[in-house]
């Protein structure tokens, strides 16, 4: 059963990391461009300041793995809990 807590503490940790990596490259993006709002045509500065499709997956895709982590905790922890009431 150790190896579920292994491999659900690395499912929420890379989750997170994938996460957040995408939301602060967006920021990152956004906060550079956002002094030529006004200053460039109004499409071209929503296209260059919109989110990737890279950045919508990993932040999805982090977010899923966060969510099946913290599953497959609960599962192991139930688990545990009903082993020790046996």
């Amino acid at each position: 059963m150790r190896y579920l807590t292994v491999f659900s503490v690395l499912l929420v940790g890379a989750g997170l990391a994938a996460s957040m990596t995408a939301t602060l490259s967006y920021f990152t993006r956004y906060s550079m461009f956002d002094a030529l709002y006004g200053e460039i045509d109004s499409t071209l500065y929503l296209r260059i300041t919109a989110m990737t499709p890279f950045e919508k997956a990993a932040i999805v895709c982090g977010i899923a793995a966060v969510l099946v982590g913290i599953a497959l905790a609960l599962a192991r922890l139930i688990g545990a809990l009903r082993s020790t009431n046996a």
